[in-house]
Order: C-alpha cells, then sequence, then structure tokens
C-alpha cells in the first residue's frame, strides 16, 4: 500500500492517473445522477400529468360499483374520491336547458385543481375542492342562454342550487370530451334530492383512486381480474393519450441515453488504463530487476486501482447528488409538485458500473503489468507488445453487455445494444481503413508537413483505423443524441403549436352558419375548418351486426359502441393521411366511406367492406374505400368516418369548428353566445396549457441528459486521441533531434490528428444518420426524415477536438530540449 500510495501521488503529479480518474467520476457521476434525476424527474412528470385524470387511476362505472372494492382500496391506503355524471333539465324559472351535470366528492379532485371565475369571463382562479352543498358552478353558456348572473337560482330536478361561480374547467375533462349541453358542477350530499338518479338513468360513476406507486399495482392486483365489460380502468395512457405519449417517448429517450453514458464512460475506463498501462512496462520492469515479484507487482497496481475508485465513488456520488438534486428543486418549484424522495438505487447502481467498470476494463491492463519481463528495461518500450488482446476484449464486451444489462434490466434491449455496437463498430472500421489505406504522400521531403502527416496515418494503419473507429463512435453517439432530441422537440412542437385552438364550437345548425362566419370575419378570428355533423350507429360489417362480431370491450374501447358523428369532406383533411385506398375519385365518391386505421384495425374492418349505419331510422351502406391515419392531439375537428357531401346532405345536421382566442379576448365569446343561446362552446385552453407545460419540461429535462451525453463523448475522444499519442511523441522527438522544425512537428500532429477526425467524423455521420432513421421508424413512430442540420457537427467536432489534442502534445516536442526529449524515450 505504501508503494502503491506513492506511485499514486508520483503519476498524480505527472497528470497521468487524471484522465482514468476522471472517466472513472464521470461514469459514476452520470449512471448514478442520470439515474436518480431521470427516475425522480419521471415520477414528477407523472404526478403532474396525474392532474389531467384528477388522480392516479380512475375506474369507470355505468353504475355504483361493490362496496368491498371501496373497502380494500382503504385497506391499501389509497385516497379516493368520486363523482357521478348525467345529462337533465335545469331550470331557470320556467325555461329549461338540457345540461350535463356532474356531481363530486368532498375529496374531488385527488390531484391537480378546479378553475373558476367570481364574475364572467373574469380572473381565472383555482379551487382544491368543487362546490359546497347547496351551490353549483356552471359554464359560461349556461348564463349566456338563459340570461342569467352569478346568483341566481336554478333548479335540477327537484333540487334548488345558486350559481356561485363560472365554471372554466376540471382537471380531468379531456380534450375529446364533447358534453350534450353546458357543463355544471354539484356537491355529491345534493344528489339525491334532485331526485334525477333513478333505476334506469343513464349515469357514469366515476370513481378516483391516488397513492404511491406500490399502493396502486398492488390494488390493480387484485381488483383487474373481477373487472367485466360494463367497466374500465383508466390510467394516464388511456385517459391523456398526448401526454402518454410524450412522457413514453421521453423515457426511451432517458434509457437510450443513459446506455449510450454507459458505452461512452466503458470505453473511456478502457482507453484510459490501457495507456496507463502502457506507460508503466518501463517502471514494472525497474521493480523487477529489484527483486519484486510479479504478485507484488500485482497488488502494488490493484491497490493503486482501489484507491482511485473510492476516490471516484465519494467524489461520482457527491456530484451526482449534488446535480440532480439542485436541478429537480428548480423544476418542482415550475410544475408546483413535490421532489420524490431519493432512493439508494441511483448509487447502488453507480457502485456497481463502477466495479464492473474496474474489473473489466481497467482491471485487465493493470493485471497484464504483472507480466512484464525485467528484461524489458533495456528495450525499447514498444517492442514489447502491450496491445489489446483476444481474451481482454472478451472480457470487456463481457463487462459491457453486464452493464447494459444491469441498468436496462431488459436482457433484449441490452443484448440488441451490445450487438449494435459491434456491428456499427465493424462497418466503421472496414471504410476507415480503406479510407486510410487510399491516402496518398509525395515523398518523405524534410519541409512537407502534410506528406509527414499522411506517412503517419499510412504507416500505422490498424492502429489508426481502430482509434479512427472509436472516434467515429462517440462522434456518432452523439449526433444520434442530438438527432433524436431534435426529432422529439419538433414532433411535440408539431403537435401543439402556438395558436393551438383553444375553443371547441359545437351545434351550428345550417341557419346559423353564414352567421357566425361573418362574426368570426368581423372580429378576425382564424377557425379551422367548419365541418358538418350527421349523427349515426355503426350497426353491420359486411352484413354481420358489429355487436357479435367483437366483444363490447373492444366496441366500447374503439369508440363505437355509441352513436358516431359522421361528416364529409371533399379535400383530405389536415392531420389525416392516406394509409391504404384511395381519396375520392369519380368511381367511390357516390359509395364509399373512409374509415379511421385505428378503429378499422380494432373492428377488423379492411378495405372492400359494406358497412351499414343506422341514420335517421334508416340504413345506409358505404363502401370502404380509404383507411386514414389521424393525428388527433392537434385541437382540430377530426372524424371516424368520413363521406362526401352527396351521400349525407338529406340528413339532419349541425356543424362544428375550433378556433384560437388570445387570452385577453376572451370575453367575445360571451358575445356569441349570448346571439346564438343554443351553441355549445367548449374551452380546452387550460388542457392545452397544462400540456405544453409538462412537454417543456420534458424537453429541458432531455437537453440537460443531452449535455451529460456530450461530456461523455469529448471524454472518449481525449481519451482515444491521448491513447495513440505516445508512438507519435517518440516519432516527433527523432524528428526534432534530427533537426526537425517546429513547422514541420506542429504541422504534421495537426494535420495528422485533424485528418483522422475529419474522416471519422464523415463515418459517424452516414452512420448516425443510418440510426436515426431506424430509431425514428422502431423505437420513436414518427416520420422518417434526414437531418442535413446535423451532416457538419461530427466533421467540425472531430477535427477540432483531434486537432487540439495534436497541438497540445506537439507543445511538449517543441519547448523541451532534443536531449531531455531522447532520455524520456
Amino acid at each position: 500500500m505504501r508503494l502503491a500510495w506513492r506511485l499514486l501521488r508520483a503519476d498524480w503529479r505527472a497528470g497521468e492517473l487524471r484522465l482514468l480518474l476522471l472517466a472513472l467520476l464521470l461514469s459514476i457521476t452520470l449512471v448514478s445522477g442520470l439515474t436518480a434525476f431521470s427516475e425522480r424527474l419521471q415520477l414528477m412528470l407523472i404526478g403532474e400529468s396525474s392532474q389531467l385524470l384528477a388522480a392516479d387511476r380512475a375506474l369507470q362505472s355505468p353504475r355504483e360499483i361493490d362496496p368491498a372494492w371501496l373497502q380494500k382500496a382503504q385497506e391499501i391506503g389509497l385516497k379516493q374520491a368520486v363523482h357521478v355524471s348525467f345529462q337533465s333539465m335545469l331550470y331557470a324559472g320556467d325555461e329549461p336547458l338540457l345540461v350535463s351535470a356532474k356531481a363530486a366528492s368532498a375529496s374531488y379532485p385527488l390531484k391537480g385543481q378546479i378553475k373558476l371565475r367570481h364574475s364572467l369571463f373574469g380572473q381565472t382562479v383555482t379551487s382544491a375542492h368543487g362546490p359546497p352543498a347547496g351551490e353549483a358552478w356552471a359554464e359560461a353558456g349556461l348564463f349566456s342562454r338563459l340570461g342569467l348572473k352569478l346568483g341566481d337560482q336554478v333548479f335540477i330536478g327537484d333540487a334548488p342550487f345558486t350559481l356561485s361561480a363560472e365554471l372554466v374547467s376540471e382537471p380531468d375533462r379531456g380534450a375529446g370530451s364533447f358534453s350534450m349541453g353546458p357543463r355544471v358542477l354539484l356537491n355529491w350530499q345534493d344528489v339525491p334530492a334532485t331526485g334525477v338518479v333513478k333505476p334506469g338513468s343513464r349515469l357514469r360513476y366515476q370513481y378516483l383512486f391516488a397513492g404511491s406507486g406500490e399502493q396502486i399495482k398492488a390494488y390493480e392486483n387484485w381488483l383487474l381480474p373481477q373487472l367485466t365489460d360494463s367497466y374500465r380502468w383508466l390510467d394516464l395512457e388511456n385517459s391523456q393519450p398526448t401526454v402518454a405519449v410524450a412522457l413514453q417517448r421521453a423515457k426511451r429517450f432517458f434509457m437510450l441515453a443513459s446506455s449510450i453514458v454507459i458505452v461512452l464512460a466503458s470505453v473511456a475506463v478502457a482507453m484510459a488504463s490501457q495507456r496507463y498501462g502502457q506507460r508503466h512496462i518501463q517502471h514494472v520492469a525497474v521493480m523487477k530487476t529489484l527483486g519484486a515479484p510479479s504478485h507484488q507487482v500485482l497488488r502494488t497496481f490493484v491497490s493503486l486501482l482501489m484507491v482511485l475508485l473510492l476516490l471516484a465513488l465519494f467524489g461520482g456520488w457527491l456530484c451526482a447528488y449534488l446535480l440532480q438534486q439542485l436541478i429537480l428543486q428548480q423544476a418542482a418549484q415550475t410544475l408546483q409538485v413535490d421532489v420524490p424522495p431519493l432512493t439508494l438505487w441511483p448509487f447502488a447502481l453507480g457502485f456497481l458500473s463502477a466495479v464492473i467498470s474496474v474489473a473489466c476494463f481497467a482491471l485487465p491492463p493493470f493485471w497484464r503489468l504483472q507480466h512484464v519481463p525485467a528484461v524489458s528495461i533495456f528495450q525499447q518500450l514498444h517492442r514489447w507488445h502491450f496491445g489489446l488482446g483476444w481474451p481482454q476484449l472478451l472480457v470487456s464486451l463481457t463487462g459491457l453487455a453486464m452493464l447494459l444489462l444491469l441498468y436496462t434490466r431488459q436482457p433484449l434491449m441490452a443484448g440488441l445494444l451490445l450487438l449494435s455496437l459491434l456491428l456499427v463498430l465493424g462497418l466503421i472500421l472496414l471504410p476507415a481503413r480503406w479510407l486510410l489505406r487510399r491516402l496518398h504522400t509525395v515523398g518523405m521531403q524534410a519541409g512537407s508537413w502534410m506528406s509527414l502527416a499522411s506517412a503517419n496515418l499510412r504507416r500505422h494503419l490498424f492502429a489508426n483505423a481502430l482509434q479512427m473507429a472509436l472516434l467515429a463512435i462517440s462522434l456518432m453517439l452523439l449526433v444520434v443524441l442530438w438527432g433524436v432530441r431534435d426529432n422529439l422537440f419538433d414532433d411535440w412542437q408539431r403537435q401543439l403549436p402556438e395558436r393551438t385552438p383553444n375553443f371547441f364550437l359545437v351545434n351550428m345548425t345550417p341557419e346559423q352558419l353564414p352567421a357566425i362566419q361573418a362574426w368570426f370575419d368581423a372580429n378576425r378570428i382564424a377557425t379551422e375548418a367548419i365541418y358538418p355533423m350527421v349523427r349515426g350507429r355503426l350497426v353491420d360489417i359486411n352484413g354481420e351486426a358489429v355487436r357479435t362480431r367483437v366483444s363490447k370491450e373492444t366496441l366500447k374501447r374503439a369508440g363505437a359502441d355509441r352513436e358516431l358523428n359522421l361528416s364529409w369532406s371533399e379535400a383530405l383533411p389536415p392531420d389525416n393521411s392516406i394509409e391504404s385506398g384511395s381519396w375520392w375519385n369519380e368511381t367511390n365518391r357516390h359509395t364509399g366511406v373512409s374509415v379511421e386505421s385505428r378503429l378499422a384495425e380494432r373492428l377488423g374492418i379492411k378495405l372492400g367492406d359494406t358497412l351499414t349505419f343506422m341514420l335517421a331510422a334508416e340504413r345506409f351502406n358505404a363502401e370502404v374505400v380509404s383507411l386514414r391515419k389521424v393525428e388527433w392531439d392537434r385541437m382540430r375537428p377530426n372524424f371516424y368516418m368520413l363521406f362526401t357531401e352527396t351521400q349525407l346532405s338529406a340528413y339532419p345536421k349541425n356543424y362544428m369548428t375550433s378556433f384560437w382566442l388570445a387570452d385577453e379576448r376572451h370575453a367575445l365569446v360571451a358575445e356569441l353566445l349570448q346571439q346564438y343561446p343554443t351553441l355549445v362552446l367548449i374551452e380546452v385552453g387550460s388542457l392545452i396549457k397544462q400540456i405544453q407545460a409538462i412537454i417543456t419540461h420534458v424537453s429541458h429535462a432531455l437537453q440537460l441528459v443531452f449535455v451529460f451525453v456530450l461530456a461523455g463523448s469529448i471524454l472518449v475522444m481525449v481519451a482515444t486521441i491521448q491513447n495513440s499519442l505516445d508512438q507519435r511523441l517518440r516519432e516527433n522527438t527523432v524528428i526534432r533531434a534530427l533537426g526537425g522544425t517546429r513547422r514541420l512537428i506542429v504541422g504534421a500532429l495537426l494535420g495528422e490528428f485533424a485528418l483522422l477526425g475529419l474522416l471519422a467524423g464523415l463515418l459517424a455521420t452516414i452512420a448516425a444518420e443510418l440510426v436515426l432513421l431506424a430509431l425514428q421508424h422502431f423505437l420513436l413512430n414518427i416520420p422518417l426524415q434526414l437531418h442535413p442540420g446535423l451532416w457538419w457537427v461530427a466533421p467540425l467536432l472531430g477535427s477540432l477536438l483531434a486537432a487540439a489534442s495534436g497541438y497540445l502534445s506537439a507543445v511538449r516536442v517543441v519547448n523541451t530540449r532534443p536531449i531531455q526529449l531522447l532520455r524520456d524515450i
């Protein structure tokens, strides 16, 4: 240990251990910090997103559920709330109006807050609970239609209610929840007094649950086997698909980025250890000439490695904790959610990854030092082979597989990542050797630094090709992460860009349509396309009843267990794309129907099938001529079934559209509702803002992850380049001793490494583009596109970083006396 400590101090002053320690430190910091950060941020975002469900989970039912189910949830420790929704007539004096009522218990909502206004279209405030007994909160449309004001009294059924606030939104009201009439929020205790809930009433109960992940999982395992087709268990994925997709893609990005960090850190540790072992061959030879046995040499260097491991562990853990804690505290203030407790798993993962890295990447070069013969002290260092052998390569691959399996906990994913890495290495190594072999020299002219650089690259062909391949992989991984990040940003921005429609206007009659359009034009409000809606039910597919063709649960999940909003359009609507079949032409426009592809998949509908609809007590047949992919999360009107006008124009219809209105102009819609009281106006602005806030925080998290990967990539590139500097220093020392000029030596190293980095960058760009296309298609499910904006990154970064390393090494050669350099070698 004393010898190891002295060696550690000497090597630290010389700078030889700093790169190895930095590689271990970065590995532990990134693995522990990134794991803790991603896990806790994921929980925070899920907590924020759960506000869109008003709970962690919800059970939807057409009737009251078994009290034993609620008792079980209470025993597990889950928080509970319930609300029931129904249509009813509301009376203001003798004037009736059909409303969508929702009566909620005192604990509703469990997550999120209700938004309301104490003056019509005034300042929006929030509330953690619904109205007290005897009061009702109603949407603005109700006040406009009935000429009411806050404080007026209305009746629902037999019970009187005071209108005490304007209801803006509830956290669990999604963009697609169109209501038959204005929404009214009541207190659960007032439901019996209304007298509207009777046997046979059409009701929808929603039971809300919130708790820890373990509690939710335990309750799900107990409850789900007991549910029949009439119940629906809701989570974030099936209640708010827009947010669920964003979080799922972010989770995949975190996993991909973390795996890349592990690969980069492992390569950095291996390269730094290889260089350290190579530079200590002579030291070991001296130790053996002084009588040190092989086992003492091994114990000395293993002890030194253990000291480095302990220093890296404590330093990495501290950096990881401070880094993720600081960032998460800032995110928590913005998201207004609590930071989840920190577990020991990220630090245990950092420890295990460090141990595996040391054992599989750092220890093999140290282990081989014990076999250095004492006679090496009298030989040139390069004569004793210290290169990578198959046993060490096998150990390194095993260690990398263990690290990926430990982190991902998915054998298939770990195996695919490792196989892809080896495949990419092989594909890059072959063209790297080909490129280097094709370099031409103009002879070893004394004043030609370019020819000297080219000759150096050709002379060490395999070593330079391997170095170029490792450098290219590092650059490729960096560009891949950059491209994936940009893909996600662009896709999210396309989902909810600025001026995304925040109001839906429904129930416009054909007679009202010209005047309403004129009102929009007069107020300079741009609307999306105005679509007709015809109510119809899908009853048969190829003459077979839908209800016998698929299960009741499948029919409900597809949204076809009720009347559908049918529409027509001559042009293919925005956010729609034809997956199969063709849009309208002269042969299909009179008898065809275009079907949304997911609905078709769930109901087993194919091109050429005949669908039968029930419209206004009439049966109506249409042939499936196209299947459409629809982007439902763009806040624009979209439909499962589209026809042509000639097919549906004779049936009763009304119209709908959506539009964007700035916050300061929201009072304008009150004017519209006063002129046309039968309109249904649905505000979804608060939902859009909440989704945009979640996506923004996910985007910021991805940028931070990208910075981590950038640091790892730079470290690998530095370690890779530094690993080959010793040989070049010896060669340039001889040139300097023979009278080589400063310009020749500096130019040769700059040119050699810049060219090496440039070629590696070109290979990295090609490989990264291919990988990005594969990830877009198979992992992220986003449209395929090339990334010309990233083609400059790898060549520029590779050449600059490599040239900088070459210059720093050249400075030592040209600033030291030739005699001193000759003594050093």
